[in-house]
């Protein structure tokens, strides 16, 4: 989501003060959870996306995703 977000697709992303609420982050956690520096954030980077300055954006599609994916699951359950 986040390349899709720095090409403009949901509205500008540069300069940082002119990005609309969509692409304005929600948290900084690049204090202790850095996925630059940190290997674990690293690995949890590749695995399941993590973001150290997610934006709205970023945790609506996070969200969707797991919900999508869970339900998917649950009906492959069902059916078995």
């Amino acid at each position: 989501m986040h390349k899709w977000q720095e090409l403009d697709v949901v509205g500008t992303w540069s300069p940082a003060r002119e990005r609309p609420w969509l692409n304005q982050e929600v948290f900084d956690a690049s204090e202790c959870c850095n996925d630059k520096t940190n290997r674990f954030f690293v690995l949890m980077r590749a695995l399941l996306g993590w973001q150290d300055q997610p934006t709205p954006f970023e945790l609506f599609a996070y969200l969707f995703y797991w919900l999508a994916a869970v339900a998917v699951g649950f009906v492959m359950v069902r059916r078995a």
